[in-house]
Order: C-alpha cells, then sequence, then structure tokens
C-alpha cells in the first residue's frame, strides 16, 4: 500500500511552483525586449488588471496575515476611535473649505482615463477621442499609459463599488488622506502621548499643500501614504525580523514605485543595504522566496510600461528625463533654500514647522555620533535614521528626475513627503522636551490654531496655482465656457478631448474631426447630433473660426486667458 505524506507532497508542489513562477518573470522580462515593444504593448494592455489586482491582493493578504511574533494591543483598539474621528474631522474640512477639483488636468485625466478602461473594460487604454455612435459613446482613438498604474487601479476599485463616476477620484483621495492622518496620529500617539499623537496631525495639515492635493485627482497623496506604510513596515522589520515583515516591505516598496516610477528605487537599494548591514537573515528570505517571486512577476507590467516608453523623447510634448546629475546639481540648491526661507509669498509650505524638524534631525545625528561609542545605536533611531536617509534620497531623486522643488504647484507637491516628515519630527521634538504640563497643553492647543490660521490662505492659493500653472487656467476657461451646455445628443471639438470624454461627453481632436468629417456629417443629417461645439485658443480675440473643412462656425462667446491669449466657442454646421 502506497502512503502519502502530504506534508513533502505540498513541499514538492511548492518547489514546483516556485519554479514556474521563476521561469514566469524570466519570460516576462525577456519580452520587454522583444523588438518595437509590440508584444510588450499587448501584454501591458490585456493583462495589466489581473497582475496589478494580483500584487495588490497579494500585498492585502500578507499585511493582514496574523504575526506570532506581535501581541494584540488594546492601546489601539481605545485610541485608533479618536485618531480616526480627527482624521475624518480634518478630512472633511479640508474639502469643504478647499471643494475638490481637477488643478493639473493633465496628469489627473490620464490617470482617471486608466481607472475608466480597468472598470469598463479590464484593460488599460486611455480614450483619446469618442463619438456618438447608435446613441452611445464609442471610443474610436486609444493609448496606452505611460503613468504608473496602481493609484487608477484604486480609482477603478471605487468605481466597481459605486459605479463609474468622474469624482471617484477625489473619493479616493479622501480616504488616502484620512489615512495617512490616522497613521501618522496612531504611531506618533502610541510612543509620545495621544496629545502628541493628534498635533501631529494638525501639523500634516498645516501645509497648505497637503489639502490642496488630496482635493485634487493626482496619486501625490497615495505616494506619500504608501512611502510611510513602507517605513512603518521597515520599522517592523528591524525591530522583530521575520519572513512576513521581509515580504510585506518589498511588498510595499513595489506598490510605491507603481505609484511614481522613480520610487521604485527605495526597493532597488533597500533591500541590498539591509542585506548589507546584516538586518535580512538568509533564512528569513528562503522562508518568503516564494511571495517574494510572486510580487516580481505581478510586478511585470511596471517593466513592460518602462521598456515601451524609456526610448520615447517626448509624450504629450513632455520631455521624459531620466536621473540626470546636470539637474540635480542645478535644482538641489535651490530646493533647499526655497523651503528653508521664510519668504511669506511662498504658500504651499508652512516653513518655521520644517525649519524645526530639520533642527530636530541635526540633534538627532548629534546625539547618535556623540553615544556611538559609549552606548549601541538604539532601534527607535537606527529606525529614524534609515527613515532620514530615504527621505534625503527622495529629495535628491526628485532633483534629478523632475527638476525639484522651486515653487509653484506643479513642483512644490514633489516635496510633500518631506514636509510631513519634518513636521512629524518638529512635534516629536517639541513633545519630548516638553515635560511642563501647561507646556504640553499650550502645544496641543497651539498646532489646531495653526491649521485654523493656515485655512484662510485658500483664496490665495487658488491665485498662486492659476499664476503657476498656466495649463490649468486655459482648463478651467474651457470649462467655464462649456460646463452649462447640454453634452446629450452633442459633439465637442478640442484640442485636448480626454476630460470631456471621461465626463461623457462625446469629444475629438480637431485633426481627427478632419478625418472624421464624412461620417460626422451623416450622424449630423440623421440626427444623432443636435449640435457640434468647436473650442478654439487664438492669440486674439476674434469671432471666426480657422476650422478647416465644409464647416460654418457661428460665433458664442470667448473667455480671455491673458493679455494675448483667447479661448473662444463656437457652433459648427454642414455647409
Amino acid at each position: 500500500m502506497i502512503r502519502i505524506n502530504l506534508e513533502e507532497c505540498l513541499s514538492f508542489l511548492k518547489t514546483v511552483f516556485f519554479f514556474c513562477a521563476v521561469i514566469a518573470f524570466l519570460i516576462g522580462i525577456f519580452i520587454c525586449f522583444v523588438p518595437e515593444h509590440n508584444t510588450a504593448r499587448w501584454w501591458l494592455s490585456y493583462t495589466s488588471f489581473y497582475f496589478i489586482s494580483a500584487l495588490f491582493l497579494l500585498w492585502l493578504v500578507t499585511l493582514l496575515s496574523p504575526d506570532p511574533k506581535s501581541q494584540p494591543s488594546s492601546y489601539i483598539n481605545f485610541s485608533s476611535l479618536l485618531f480616526t474621528g480627527i482624521a475624518i474631522l480634518l478630512t472633511t474640512t479640508i474639502f469643504v473649505m478647499n471643494p475638490p477639483r481637477l488643478r493639473l488636468h493633465t496628469d489627473e485625466v490620464l490617470l482617471l482615463g486608466t481607472s475608466r478602461t480597468l472598470y469598463t473594460e479590464k484593460t488599460i487604454h486611455i480614450p483619446q477621442d469618442a463619438v456618438l455612435s447608435n446613441n452611445r459613446l464609442e471610443i474610436i482613438r486609444t493609448s496606452l499609459p505611460f503613468r504608473p498604474l496602481l493609484f487608477s487601479f484604486l480609482t477603478n476599485l471605487v468605481h466597481r463599488c459605486k459605479g463609474y463616476n468622474f469624482h471617484n477620484v477625489f473619493i479616493l483621495n479622501f480616504i488616502g488622506l484620512s489615512l495617512l492622518l490616522i497613521l501618522a496620529g496612531a504611531f506618533i500617539g502610541k510612543h509620545w502621548g495621544i496629545a502628541a499623537g493628534i498635533a501631529t496631525q494638525f501639523a500634516i495639515v498645516s501645509h497648505p499643500i497637503i489639502w490642496h492635493t488630496a482635493s485634487s485627482g493626482i496619486a501625490d497623496i497615495f505616494h506619500a501614504l504608501f512611502f510611510f506604510i513602507s517605513a512603518l513596515t521597515l520599522r517592523k522589520h528591524l525591530h522583530t525580523p521575520s519572513p512576513r515583515s521581509i515580504a510585506l516591505l518589498i511588498l510595499s516598496l513595489c506598490l510605491l514605485g507603481n505609484i511614481r516610477f522613480e520610487s521604485i528605487i527605495f526597493l532597488f537599494i533597500t533591500i541590498p543595504a539591509l542585506l548589507l548591514f546584516r538586518r535580512i537573515s538568509w533564512e528569513h528570505v528562503q522562508s518568503a522566496k516564494l511571495i517574494i517571486v510572486l510580487t516580481a512577476v505581478c510586478s511585470l507590467p511596471f517593466f513592460w510600461q518602462r521598456s515601451i516608453f524609456i526610448d520615447l523623447p517626448q509624450i504629450y510634448g513632455a520631455t521624459i528625463t531620466n536621473f540626470s546629475l546636470e539637474y540635480f546639481l542645478k535644482f538641489f540648491p535651490i530646493s533647499v533654500s526655497t523651503f528653508l526661507s521664510l519668504d511669506p509669498s511662498f504658500l504651499y509650505y508652512f516653513t518655521p514647522l520644517l525649519t524645526l524638524g530639520v533642527t530636530a534631525i541635526i540633534l538627532l545625528i548629534l546625539k547618535i555620533i556623540l553615544n556611538i561609542k559609549k552606548t549601541p545605536l538604539s532601534k527607535e533611531n537606527e529606525f529614524f535614521l534609515w527613515l532620514t536617509i530615504c527621505v534625503v534620497l527622495h529629495q535628491i531623486l526628485i532633483c534629478s528626475f523632475t527638476g525639484g522643488f522651486i515653487g509653484g504647484y506643479t513642483r512644490a507637491r514633489y516635496f510633500m513627503i518631506e514636509a510631513i516628515f519634518l513636521s512629524t519630527l518638529a512635534t516629536i521634538f517639541l513633545f519630548s522636551y516638553s515635560k511642563n504640563l501647561f507646556l504640553r497643553i499650550f502645544l496641543s492647543i497651539t498646532f489646531p490654531l495653526l491649521f485654523i490660521f493656515q485655512l484662510h490662505l485658500a483664496p490665495e492659493l487658488q491665485k498662486e496655482e492659476i499664476k503657476g500653472c498656466p495649463q490649468a487656467t486655459y482648463f478651467q476657461a474651457v470649462y467655464n465656457l462649456v460646463h452649462n451646455l447640454e453634452p446629450q445628443k452633442s459633439l465637442l471639438v478640442i484640442d485636448y478631448p480626454i476630460e470631456y470624454i471621461l465626463r461623457g461627453w462625446p469629444s475629438i481632436h480637431p485633426k481627427v474631426f478632419t478625418t472624421q468629417t464624412s461620417s460626422i456629417k451623416e450622424a449630423w443629417d440623421t440626427h444623432e447630433y443636435k449640435a457640434i461645439y468647436y473650442i478654439e485658443k487664438s492669440k486674439n480675440n476674434r469671432q471666426r473660426a480657422e476650422l478647416k473643412g465644409d464647416w460654418t462656425a457661428k460665433f458664442l462667446q470667448t473667455s480671455m486667458l491673458s493679455r494675448n491669449s483667447f479661448v473662444t466657442l463656437y457652433t459648427l454646421e454642414p455647409k
């Protein structure tokens, strides 16, 4: 009689599955090097939904799986309600005082467009042009997204919970900011007291860039959230290393890289550094090897996307610049001097709080250096040292990748992680050295008052945003022209139709409109279109459109962008 050892059988199947995953990863990497990238384009388009779903699910299961070395904490059970309530209250206040809307438009609609096709087709395409066909919106031209996929995937999850809606991205960012504040408050509160935790929540939102970004449709809030999730996972691993902690750290860093591409470098630096300083044991890697390989397989869309777009010099008119020493040398000094200056005209950050945070870092490093020979480095100080290095590395990455932190909304948001970190350190510093009860009460009152004071900057921020981002001004002017029009049974001809397609409005580019003239005339004759609107940007305030083809343009209204720039709305009819 043959006896089957179940444990040996499972071990054999696990080994086979491991080697199959390794082979799948190698094949996926090989696809990146296939000429013309047609194979990579197909796999990226039609399988990314499943890969990114598996990656997120793997992270979620690992996060929620019990850790045998950890004990349940009654502190979290009682205090979490308080931190959660304050976080939701602060986020709600921010959204009421600074109503959510698209601010950069280009990045936001690209992410939202990807989420739409993830929801409707489980593919990743960005709709470029759409027309009416049998009274339904039909996409006639698409493109592949070059932005990372995780934020669009999370937006797609919100679509699946409540149906597709253009404004679901704001719900996602509401959740993201709330989670970030809960995470910060709970962590600081556990180690430095509840008052310090609450003060940290107020300190974070005292920077206008935080609530300005949260009430938009871009991914930076979630980038900050996953950065600090990764940081706390690193801390957990430094305190109680285990196969679960190393797997969760790798998964968290992979998700971080799937929100902003340059952040993947944290994975390639953190893990080798931990190995170098013997903070990862080979036994733990062996135990977690299956999850690590599955993480690599699920990350294949990242490699396909990079291989497709790495050779393109320009995408949507923006030069893709990889890490540049020239950029770093030019912008890093500007970045440091900008946030350390107390220039009142720079509204996006509360610079005194940042300066206090830098002071706390300097004192921490001096304390470590002076006591390095007397006492061994504590795990808590080691964690803050690691995190400081990561934050400095992040700023170096930003300065060498995108041009750095030089003011204006489009650049200022890149410094958000540093602002959160420095604000948290400033709070810890103040409460650690404030032993007097009355001083702690004073600090507990000061931070909420600071937040309330900063809220009055909302109107000024709107002006600064318009001044620093002319593109946003153009999109807002277009929206003001068309938002009262009836999108049903109408077609919008506009230079950047993606946003209005996502709002459910048939929209096409003027060049596509010219090539589709015959089919559009047929739709007009069959009354599928009751109106065709045309948006034109010009240097003069004119009432005559420069549209080629057999169409008559009738002037409706115009909007002035600047002294020599106008946006005009026309209706079109066949001649």
